[in-house]
């Protein structure tokens, strides 16, 4: 065991000289540095709780979230119904009812990041999906805000418009000042950002 721990010890101090971060030297420990991530957004899904700045306000796209996630769970109680009746041998029937047990909230969890860490507006427009950053420019780059409900909005050219619809497809377009738009999706629609002169 010893020799294990020494072993793992010199991997990352040799990775840690050739700037290689603990997640990237070991896919193990990103995994469970993900799963970690997900149970956490779990819990304060639970709570009711986002992460967002201090000062900033969250620009929430929370509606029918849910949908996916609850089908997927009766999908995989259908299946863990079927293992039961179906695999003869009981370790494997344990052994599969503890993983689709355990998929169950880390499931929830990952889908659960998408609305704990929403979109939210300060200094900057900042947009996410989940813990991952997709756009940030600053505030007083927004030229308009419009409303604009659909699964498409107008576009600008190819690589000028980002569109991060929901169930319900977008229902806000924000136009910047070097050009770029962004169609998407916000429960309190285009009242949630401020009014911008035309």
């Amino acid at each position: 065991m010893a020799l294990a721990v020494a072993g793992l010890d010199a991997w990352l101090w040799w990775s840690a000289r050739r700037g290689i971060r603990p997640t990237q030297a070991l896919p193990a420990l990103r995994l469970f540095v993900h799963e970690a991530r997900a149970l956490a957004d779990l819990c304060r899904l639970g709570r009711g709780r986002v992460v967002v700045p201090e000062g900033a306000v969250a620009l929430p796209a929370r509606r029918g979230w849910w949908q996916l996630p609850a089908m997927l769970t009766v999908a995989m109680v259908i299946e863990i119904v079927a293992v039961e009746l179906l695999v003869p041998w009981p370790l494997a029937r344990l052994l599969l009812l503890i993983a689709s047990l355990y998929s169950i909230p880390l499931l929830w969890g990952y889908l659960a990041g998408r609305i704990v860490h929403p979109h939210y507006l300060g200094a900057d427009l900042v947009l996410r999906e989940g813990r991952r950053e997709l756009l940030r420019v600053p505030a007083d780059e927004i030229v308009a805000v419009r409303a604009v409900r659909g699964f498409a909005a107008e576009r600008g050219g190819v690589g000028k418009q980002l569109v991060l619809g929901g169930p319900e497809g977008t229902n806000v377009e924000i136009r910047l000042a070097d050009g770029r738009s962004v169609a998407l999706w916000l429960d309190e629609g285009a009242g949630a950002l401020p009014d911008v002169p035309p």
